[in-house]
């Protein structure tokens, strides 16, 4: 009984005599000086659809002028397959020189199959290919030092203050804009095949803008105030926002107030460390919580509270800042006290890093 297999058998035995007639037939045309799209012509009438192509034809008559007299195709040179633990060996030494090398580049190096150096990596060596972790700052030696000192500062302080970061009170100042373009991956779309995608402006000019200043605790914001395109925030506006803060303490946290065991803690930039500012904190008996510089993931306000303003902001258009910070306010009375105090938890780990 004839199965489909020995049909398809026989069918690819008479597809390669078939070929190797149509070599002999290319050798015997060269030889009598013929161009290749006149013997692509007569393999045509002569096999219709199965005669070989022009560019196998250009192949095979490069080959027989060069002398060659076999039909038959050469052996082909493969990379070995066959993953040894001596391969495996070379390429740990590989990636121990160069973590960035390419399965290709590895596959030149070791001689090995790409698929094998594939299998070697994912597989045996349990090795995944991550991009970098982005940084704010990339910092000296000495930065490094101040920062790892007094973060165990902070850790003494954490230690003889059981109730810390319940009488923390930190906040920042940023820039919020008008229009803020989603990100691309935000802003991907479902599709039908060979639909046109939206065009998206890489960058947008932002001609309105206005800075958002907010001081928070564990239980929610204590103060926050806008400060308008042109003004910036030097040692004289900084000045009466501190002022400002210490009345919002008192009227809103009067019992922190009253036993003044709460912390001020802001980074260390020339406006925060102006000698009007720093006079009148110690005036109010104002505890300043040390914040290393250039470390914005150690400042809740940074690595959480503007991230998640912005968040809910980006890619909405407003008129003008009136409606801006309108929308601002109604995005942070969304924030519930339960985040507050998770943000304000996540200090102690940030710290012990």
């Amino acid at each position: 009984m004839v199965t489909f297999w020995t049909v398809l058998f026989i069918f690819f035995m008479a597809l390669d005599t078939s070929r190797m007639y149509q070599c002999v037939q290319i050798q015997f045309m060269t030889k009598l000086g013929m161009s290749a799209h006149t013997v692509s012509e007569h393999l045509r009438c002569a096999h219709g659809n199965l005669a070989l192509s022009l560019s196998s034809i250009y192949r095979w008559m490069k080959k027989f002028r060069a002398g060659q007299d076999s039909c038959k195709d050469g052996k082909r040179s493969r990379r070995p397959t066959k993953l040894t633990p001596q391969k495996v060996q070379q390429i740990t030494l590989l990636l121990n020189g160069d973590r960035t090398l390419s399965v290709r580049r590895l596959s030149t190096l070791t001689n090995l199959g790409m698929a094998t150096v594939h299998k070697a990596l994912c597989t045996v060596m349990k090795l995944t290919k991550r991009p970098s972790t982005w940084i704010p700052h990339d910092l000296t030696a000495d930065q490094c030092r101040r920062r790892v000192e007094t973060c165990r500062r902070l850790l003494r302080i954490k230690a003889g203050q059981r109730n810390l970061l319940e009488n923390i009170v930190t906040g920042d100042e940023s820039w919020m804009l008008a229009y803020d373009p989603e990100t691309k991956q935000a802003s991907a779309q479902w599709l039908n095949t060979g639909a046109r995608r939206d065009p998206k402006p890489r960058v947008e000019l932002r001609t309105q803008k206005i800075m958002l200043v907010v001081f928070f605790d564990s239980e929610g914001v204590v103060h926050r105030e806008f400060v308008r395109r042109g003004l910036g925030v030097g040692a004289v506006v900084y000045l009466g926002i501190m002022v400002r803060l210490c009345r919002a303490i008192r009227r809103k946290r009067p019992e922190m107030w009253r036993r003044r065991q709460w912390w001020l803690q802001h980074d260390g930039t020339p406006a925060h460390r102006a000698e009007p500012v720093v006079r009148y904190l110690l005036e109010h008996n104002t505890r300043i919580l040390p914040h290393p510089g250039y470390s914005p993931d150690l400042a809740p306000a940074d690595y959480w509270f503007f991230n998640r303003v912005k968040r809910h902001l980006r890619g909405r258009r407003f008129r003008d800042t009136d409606e801006l910070c309108h929308a601002i306010d109604t995005v942070i009375a969304h924030v519930t006290p339960g985040e507050f105090a998770a943000a304000m938890q996540c200090l102690v780990p940030r710290w012990c890093v």
